[in-house]
């Protein structure tokens, strides 16, 4: 913790660093060693889960591997070079202020859009960061959505709406991918203010698994993923949470 800034120290950067490149010149992996890199660099991306978008490839090659010594994938040293030049940049500002806007966002098989309003009292925006994500797990042991649903109520007015975009979308891709992408969206038309830079920035959309996907910080899906990537470099350029 340093000037209320949480961050991995510079041993932590040096060790690591370190490890991948006695990785990168050996080219093959004791057993388990890719596996123990990956936890250490977890443990300090949790400050900004999506940097675990980096990782892809590392953990199919820990998967399938295990216990054996064995050659390490191309993709593999390319993800873990990455992570070593991500380290610096994930931080967790514990005094980052919070915008004063809501944005919501949706996505059909033909369009996009996003609308927001000033209209909510920064007091509750920032009451609902503060608020712990971690639920009670239903009998069956499941996440719900209901767990990250917002405690306040958002305006039903329609003058207190604005629309942030509204636009065709010709990209393609799933209706989870390009629920995703609304909020990627979002993430960088709020940033093009700077007063939004450096904040933290309420998004709402009504996609689970948009929500999970960020969430979690990543998704299997490579369509996803790519996303989550776009999304992880903008919060993290921004300084956004």
């Amino acid at each position: 913790l340093d000037n209320n800034v949480l961050r991995g120290t510079p041993e932590k950067y040096q060790e690591l660093a370190e490890a991948v490149s006695a990785l990168s010149r050996r080219c093959w992996a004791r057993p388990r060693e890719v596996e123990r890199l990956v936890g250490k660099f977890t443990h300090v991306f949790l400050l900004h889960r999506l940097a675990l978008s980096a990782f892809s490839a590392t953990y199919a090659f820990t998967s399938k591997l295990g216990h054996r010594a064995a050659r390490v994938w191309p993709g593999v040293l390319m993800e873990l070079r990455t992570a070593v030049a991500l380290f610096p940049l994930v931080t967790a500002d514990l005094g980052r202020p919070v915008a004063p806007l809501l944005v919501q966002t949706d996505a059909s098989m033909t369009g996009t859009g996003a609308v927001y309003t000033r209209d909510v009292p920064q007091p509750t925006l920032a009451a609902e960061f503060m608020r712990p994500r971690r639920g009670e797990r239903t009998a069956e042991g499941q996440w719900t959505i209901e767990h990250e649903a917002a405690l306040f109520e958002a305006p039903t007015d329609v003058a207190a709406w604005r629309v942030a975009w509204s636009r065709r979308d010709s990209r393609g891709g799933h209706i989870n991918e390009r629920e995703l992408r609304a909020v990627a969206d979002a993430v960088r038309w709020a940033t093009r203010t700077a007063a939004h830079r450096r904040c933290r920035v309420l998004v709402q959309t009504d996609s689970a698994v948009t929500v999970g996907a960020i969430r979690k910080g990543r998704s299997s899906r490579p369509n996803l993923l790519r996303v989550c990537r776009r999304l992880a470099a903008l919060t993290l350029a921004e300084k956004v949470a």
